[in-house]
């Protein structure tokens, strides 16, 4: 009897113990089903781009294929309408993208053919960078670094169908590239954006954060970063969950406690002509931060000490926000609201 292991498949033709160079396994790369579609037991669908895969390595990776072929029902597609009555305070509904259905079998379901699902409402490109993940076994993911966008749209698609590797995969990814000084500029895409802060789960998770702090970078530094810090403060304006972020980051680069936050932002409440002082609306949030590093060193942890005590708030743009928040009463009610995880 003659055996074969992963990785030395022989050809399809019988006899032949020549290895089809397509079918080769190099370092567990899986594209090759992908691209050739060999094997395959399922289809996937978005807007019309059909893709032929394989059901055991999408279960492999996703808590939604594993539900959705245990389900015992005919492969059903799910068509969601993503436009939510939620609004900024812009008047406009804000669209949210990848929300996880609750269940396989609602009134939005729709049955479809046996083997196949469709999704009408995502990015083809994004299912097309998830599957390459699924796909890519032990080699290098082939998702473009520097397109954060992309890799935004991607976490909110494993999102949606529970693939929790993809989402830590984006998020380690964009922490390392985005420590690199010169590329945090390339969170100034208002499409990013938007698409984190108008997204709650992307907004509070590990990558929200990421985001934010490479937005605040870059908006602190307009002598260095003009345009991108100019499109990052526009979007900042125009999103709550964005500004409480940036404000957040900027507590935590200041290093300093309630007093020092305050001390540096009172001066505005009168200038503003506020009914209530600013520290009451903004609170200094350093403690509740994620360290996205790890825990905190012991000259941080020791009371009283401060990690940056020199470097002072960047008040022209806490005033702009400050102003924003008079005008249109759109800042504090949510910068107030206590947040709750995973909300």
């Amino acid at each position: 009897m003659v055996m074969y292991t992963v990785g030395n498949l022989p050809s399809e033709q019988p006899g032949n113990h020549h290895i089809d160079s397509k079918m080769v396994m190099n370092t567990e790369n899986h594209r090759w089903l992908l691209e050739t579609g060999k094997f395959s037991d399922f289809l996937i669908d978005c807007q019309g781009r059909r893709t032929a895969v394989h059901k055991i390595i999408l279960c492999a990776h996703s808590q939604y294929f594993v539900n959705l072929f245990d389900s015992g029902l005919e492969v059903r597609w799910v068509v969601v309408p993503r436009t939510l009555p939620y609004s900024h305070g812009r008047g406009d509904p804000q669209r949210f993208f990848g929300e996880r259905e609750a269940s396989l079998a609602d009134d939005q379901v729709q049955e479809a053919k046996n083997g196949e699902v469709a999704f009408s409402d995502v990015d083809p490109e994004a299912m097309k960078h998830l599957l390459d993940y699924f796909y890519r076994g032990t080699a290098e993911w082939a998702a473009p670094l520097d397109d954060i966008s992309l890799h935004a749209d991607v976490w909110i698609l494993a999102e949606r169908l529970q693939a929790t590797g993809a989402m830590m995969e984006v998020e380690t990814r964009l922490l390392s590239h985005l420590k690199i000084m010169p590329k945090k500029q390339l969170v100034a895409d208002r499409k990013l954006l938007t698409n984190v802060f108008s997204h709650p789960a992307i907004a509070q998770s590990a990558l929200g954060r990421i985001v934010s702090e490479a937005a605040w970078y870059v908006s602190a530094r307009p002598y260095k970063y003009p345009e991108p810090a100019k499109t990052v403060r526009a979007a900042a304006l125009e999103s709550v969950g964005l500004a409480d972020a940036m404000l957040d980051w900027s507590s935590d680069y200041a290093g300093v406690g309630e007093n020092y936050f305050a001390d540096n932002i009172a001066a505005l409440s009168s200038d503003c002509g506020a009914s209530d002082p600013l520290p009451k609306l903004l609170r200094s949030k350093s403690d509740k931060l994620l360290r996205l590093s790890g825990p905190a060193s012991p000259a941080e942890s020791r009371p009283g000490t401060r990690a940056r005590p020199n470097k002072l708030l960047p008040v022209p743009f806490l005033r702009s926000l400050y102003l924003n928040e008079i005008r249109t009463q759109l800042i504090s009610p949510k910068l107030t609201k206590p947040r709750s995880p995973g909300a």
